[in-house]
């Protein structure tokens, strides 16, 4: 299992900023009103060879008296109580606090590894201030300044000793003797356990028409002619704003690792009721974390006449970014269709394994900038000299050019767009990285 790491700390300390800094992207909301994370955010990023998951939460408050501060104070504890290293962010401005002892105090409790955080730490003066921060026994407190991207090398070295060790840790995309591991997901009555039901052959998932009935991931191996796959039934996963137990709560973190940890995510979908929002973050979370995708379209036989024509309409409008995706029509019921879904899961898996020669990708940008060249940049014409893949799972590209920043987003779609028409990557995202080229040494 990728190991978590959960960033807490009182309002307003900055763990959002840290959050977005870390996954290297700005994805949870920055306000400075103190709050405004109420729920957990999720992110995957790699430091050195490790793979982590980030989960950012809501601020700590020390009295909750609302009920908005008792759900932010449970959410928080959840992820403490899932993580195996813990973050406590504190402001350096705002001096220690009432509020940033009790934190201390209770997660240490846990025993996990804990890592103190001074966030703020900007300039001279801000250092002055760290030492007050000592006075919790800390062995070190790490200075940051999230928001100017300052000591986030001495905090990526920190969690790196703290994580668990890597043996224990899946490497996605290698097989080997344990198989394919498929994570079945989707919103809560999907039909996620009958359709793990019909794959297995067996009544090994409860089934029941209860929305939330499966609280735990249930691993099974199984052997096929298509080859050697572990099936993980996860927990539904609810849209935020739906009240649920704690249970649940645990569900979902535990069905969003069971993403991040397996090679191919098949995202159940109640055809019946069409992908909703809330599908369309299951997958956007699927192709962020870089796993092979398949969109496994249940209950079939309930579909009005003509209904599937509506249906592709719906799924074109609600998942079209991730068209690459593979649609598998299933009845579990009737057994329609169900062949067909192990063998698109393998298919996602080998799209994301794919490696093209270097002589072959230059092939292909040769002819891609004839047929379309980058726009100028400052009144330059921007030159991309050659392109690699330095690694698959999922299949990443490096494009060195003369200016990085100068090609814009809509030519790089361009590019990754000839890419799929060209090398198919069926089932699986791609990445592009841009890099300033450097010309030889003479």
């Amino acid at each position: 299992m990728i190991p978590l790491v959960a960033i807490v700390g009182r309002p307003n300390v900055g763990k959002s900023t840290l959050f977005n800094r870390l996954v290297r992207k700005r994805q949870a909301i920055v306000q400075d009103d103190p709050g405004v994370t109420r729920d957990r955010h999720y992110g995957v990023t790699t430091i050195e060879d490790r793979q982590v998951q980030l989960v950012d939460t809501g601020g700590f408050v020390r009295d909750a008296a609302t009920p908005i501060e008792v759900l932010i104070r449970e959410q928080a504890q959840i992820a403490v109580d899932e993580a195996d290293v813990i973050v406590l962010v504190m402001d350096v401005r705002q001096g220690l606090s009432p509020e940033d002892r009790e934190l201390d105090r209770l997660l240490r409790r846990t025993g996990k590894p804990l890592l103190h955080v001074a966030n703020k730490v900007d300039g001279v003066k801000q250092e002055q201030l760290v030492g007050e921060f000592y006075e919790l026994g800390a062995r070190q407190v790490l200075r940051v300044s999230a928001e100017h991207a300052l000591g986030l090398d001495e905090l990526h070295d920190a969690l790196l000793d703290a994580l668990p060790p890597p043996e224990a840790e899946p490497v996605a995309g290698a097989e080997g003797d344990a198989g394919i591991r498929v994570a079945l997901v989707g919103r809560p009555n999907a039909g996620k356990s009958s359709l793990f039901n019909a794959l297995v052959g067996q009544n090994r998932a409860i089934v029941s028409d209860e929305p939330g009935t499966t609280r735990d991931p249930v691993d099974l191996e199984l052997d096929t002619d298509q080859g050697r796959f572990v099936l993980v039934d996860t927990a539904g996963i609810r849209r935020k704003r739906t009240k649920s137990t704690t249970m649940e709560r645990y569900a979902i973190i535990r069905g969003m690792r069971a993403i991040i940890s397996a090679d191919v995510a098949c995202l159940v979908i109640d055809a019946a009721a069409g992908p909703t929002e809330q599908d369309a973050r299951l997958a956007d979370m699927a192709e962020e974390a870089g796993r092979g995708l398949v969109l496994a379209l249940t209950k079939i036989d309930l579909l009005p006449r003509g209904g599937r024509q509506d249906l592709t309409a719906r799924v074109d409008d609600r998942l079209g970014f991730v068209d690459y995706a593979p649609r598998v029509l299933v009845s579990s019921l009737t057994g329609q269709g169900i062949k067909r879904l192990l063998p698109a899961v393998r298919r996602a898996r080998e799209g994301g394994g794919l490696r093209i020669p270097t002589a072959e990708l230059n092939r292909f940008l040769e002819q891609a900038l004839a047929a379309h060249a980058p726009p100028s940049y400052r009144g330059k014409g921007v030159r991309i000299y050659y392109i690699t893949q330095p690694r698959a799972h999922p299949p990443t590209f490096i494009a060195s050019t003369s200016a990085p920043k100068g090609v814009p987003e809509s030519y790089r779609r361009y590019l990754l767009n000839r890419l799929r028409e060209r090398y198919h990557f069926e089932g699986s995202p791609l990445r592009l990285f841009l890099r300033a080229h450097r010309p030889p040494k003479k």
